[in-house]
């Protein structure tokens, strides 16, 4: 039997829905590992306060390699699509990082959309051996 922790990622951890899920994860499942994103580890004080199993680190879709090091012996990625006109490209370098560095589960966490009701998220698992930029958009778009 393995003893090692299952360790979760979380982009887009400073963020509302990226906190919050940090915060339910560390709370809800002590036993787990939090790897938070972020790009900025100044804003992430709480992050850090919420306990020994979160572990902060810089991601940033600009430095390729912060990817690699968030994902790397990752099980689960927990992957926030960020706002902006840039949200394909951004979300299509997750995916493949995750890709890369053989992470089994990938779920794609989508934040209150107008058809949603308020205070809700949706969760879509997608599996990392079928990602390309067509099912990311089509992910993306079909909210």
């Amino acid at each position: 039997m393995s003893t090692a922790k299952t360790t979760v990622a979380v982009t887009g951890a400073t963020g509302q829905v990226g906190s919050a899920t940090v915060r339910c994860l560390a709370q809800q499942f002590p036993d787990i590992r939090v790897r938070a994103g972020v790009r900025n580890k100044q804003k992430a004080t709480m992050l850090q306060n919420l306990g020994p199993s979160v572990e902060v680190v810089q991601f940033d879709t600009a430095i390729p390699e912060t990817l690699t090091k968030a994902f790397t012996g990752a099980n689960v990625a927990c992957i926030i699509p960020p706002n902006g006109p840039n949200r394909i490209d951004h979300t299509i370098a997750m995916m493949t990082a995750a890709k890369k560095c053989e992470v089994k589960h990938v779920v794609m966490v989508f934040g209150p959309v107008d058809r949603m009701p308020k205070g809700s998220l949706m969760l879509k698992e997608v599996a990392p051996a079928e990602v390309s930029d067509a099912s990311i958009s089509d992910v993306l778009f079909s909210l």
